[in-house]
């Protein structure tokens, strides 16, 4: 099984995904779409691909719940770009509101 540790651009957690057979990728820092408990929504790579045998091992190790969510696609550094950007204006709009 391939996983791959990823961070969503508003929170400093680090998760664990299964990378599905035939997937390309990710590397480290690329922008995914990714399933999570609360639906589809988007994580950083921030590892690249491991192939692990002990997948179990490694995501209780991390306290990852079982079985792993996917990764649903791969993008590129331009999207990430895009998507950071995105986030930062949102932060912004959320902290104008408050003050």
């Amino acid at each position: 099984m391939k996983v791959v540790f990823a961070k969503h651009p508003t929170c400093t957690t680090e998760f664990l995904f299964m990378v599905p057979d035939g997937m390309r990728g990710p590397a480290k820092g690329d922008a995914m779409l990714v399933n999570t408990m609360y639906g589809d929504t988007v994580a950083i790579a921030s590892s690249d691909v491991i192939e692990a045998t002990n997948a179990e091992e490694i995501a209780a190790r991390v306290g990852a719940y079982l079985p792993l969510k996917p990764v649903l696609e791969v993008c590129g550094p331009v999207l990430r770009q895009y998507i950071e950007n995105v986030t930062r204006y949102a932060d912004m709009e959320a902290i104008h509101k408050l003050g």
